[in-house]
């Protein structure tokens, strides 16, 4: 028996007016929506997933341009695209850097799923244009796609000043276009999206110092030019992007660690244990860490946690629990208050086909024996 009370409040909830409603598949719109959001979910995973496919391209120089809160390109000097694959750049699901998911385990791409340009496509109202050429005399291709990926036109155009020689450039046009709420965050928090922005590009040049980052956001408010140039080093980065005072204030720090099955496993009849040991390292860990100096905690140490930068394999990625790790060391080796965040720049080098939260585990044990 229903209790009436709660009759009125049951019949006129969301549940109850779906009860009698058949399962049926959703139309190709609603389903291509809801999958392609979750691959890029903001204005700086979207320009995440270009820059890694320019890295992949073997781009030594990357430039953004953010036109408005959901128009932006990405331009690249790298490989470019084979005419053989104008077709099949923006469908889903194709990807040339993996045939099977037994690749997935050994991939070493940033990219390799063959989602993001299919999801820009179904994301971008006013649609994605790509221009591309494979050598420095060739033709520029120029490529306009549809919301299923599609190549609707193809032709060519004598020149483009954001692409003077080979490479790629990727305009998306009103991004979020068909999602209310997140095109309407884009206008509303245009400074949230130039510091992610700023710190994506920051993190990336940290990780690939070889190469060289533009990032022009003026067409959003409070936006600027930012610009890093190739560099020799990581240290050479750290110093052009935050001053020589903090680069003196950190360290190079280089952990190795095997994989072996069972961490509690020693055989001490081995004499050959350790050397086997170094020749089969699962993962190194190399990183710039704040020096053992006492007086350094002042440069190193800040009240918010935005300059820990952590990468697998040159990927940069956020790692919360590493961080972490790192942070409850440095507090305590430098007696400093449960606010402080120090500088990190840590580089997780492993086989692709290493599990890698064994590796991560074995990590955080091995940064005890930082100082």
């Amino acid at each position: 028996v229903r209790d009436p009370r709660t009759q009125s409040v049951m019949d006129d909830s969301p549940c109850s007016a779906n009860a009698d409603r058949r399962v049926v598949a959703l139309d190709d719109t609603t389903r291509r929506l809801m999958s392609t959001s979750s691959v890029v979910s903001s204005l700086d995973g979207a320009v995440k997933e270009l820059l890694d496919n320019a890295l992949d391209a073997q781009a030594s120089s990357v430039s953004v341009l953010i036109e408005s809160p959901s128009d932006f390109c990405v331009s690249d000097n790298g490989t470019g695209v084979s005419p053989a694959d104008f077709a099949s750049l923006c469908r889903a699901h194709t990807t040339s850097k993996v045939r099977s998911f037994v690749d997935v385990q050994r991939v070493v791409s940033l990219g390799f799923r063959g989602e993001a340009l299919h999801a820009l496509c179904a994301l971008a109202a006013g649609g994605v244009e790509v221009r591309t050429r494979r050598n420095d005399g060739d033709a520029l291709a120029q490529l306009v796609y549809d919301k299923c990926g599609e190549l609707t036109r193809e032709s060519t155009i004598d020149s483009d000043t954001r692409l003077p020689r080979r490479g790629t450039l990727v305009a998306v046009r009103k991004l979020f276009g068909h999602l209310p709420v997140r095109a309407k965050t884009l206008v509303d928090k245009q400074s949230d999206q130039v510091r992610a922005l700023e710190r994506t590009m920051v993190h990336y040049a940290l990780v690939y110092p070889g190469v060289e980052f533009r990032l022009d956001t003026s067409g959003l408010e409070r936006g600027r030019v930012w610009h890093r140039g190739a560099l020799a080093s990581a240290e050479d980065a750290v110093q052009l992007q935050f001053g020589s005072r903090l680069r003196l204030a950190l360290r190079p720090l280089i952990v190795a660690g095997g994989d072996d099955n069972d961490d509690d496993d020693d055989d001490d009849d081995d004499d050959d244990a350790d050397v086997d040991d170094k020749q089969t390292a699962s993962f190194c860990v190399r990183a710039l860490v704040p020096s053992s100096a006492p007086d350094s905690a002042a440069l190193v140490m800040r009240s918010t946690n935005d300059r820990s930068f952590v990468a697998v394999n040159k990927r940069p990625v956020e790692c919360t629990p590493l961080v972490r790790l790192f942070t409850q060391h440095f507090r305590r080796w430098f007696r400093y208050s449960n606010k402080g965040f120090p500088f990190l720049l840590v580089n997780i080098e492993t086989d692709p086909s290493n599990g890698l939260l064994r590796s991560f585990k074995r990590c955080w044990e091995a940064t005890t024996l930082v100082h």
